[in-house]
């Protein structure tokens, strides 16, 4: 959160204690949100992108819709052991897992 805080042109306070699951106090919880995109700007602070490069905004690594297409009709449990046990949840990260350490 100091860390967040601390950014010169970072997030929103509000935004910061939201992402962290803090309370705003019960009248504050009602009338405050984050703001559209401060949770996706929050993020990629923490990720470690550099506030102030052209990049950081960029995509993370992922799979065109064809490449998904294909990797569901060939199912994730060919590739991965034990994929049938995991949360569905968990399973929705996969692609995205799969993304980066291909990447």
């Amino acid at each position: 959160i100091t860390y967040l805080l601390g950014m010169p042109g970072g997030p929103s306070a509000t935004s910061v204690y939201l992402r962290a699951s803090w309370s705003l106090g019960t009248t504050q919880d009602r009338y405050i949100t984050g703001g559209e995109g401060n949770d996706n700007f929050s993020r990629r602070i923490l990720a470690g992108n550099n506030l102030k490069k052209e990049s950081f905004d960029v995509l993370t690594p992922h799979f065109t819709k064809a490449a998904l297409t294909k990797l569901h009709q060939t199912g994730y449990h060919r590739f991965i052991d034990g994929y049938d046990t995991f949360p569905d949840g968990f399973k929705r990260c996969i692609p995205v897992f799969l993304a980066n350490i291909l990447y």
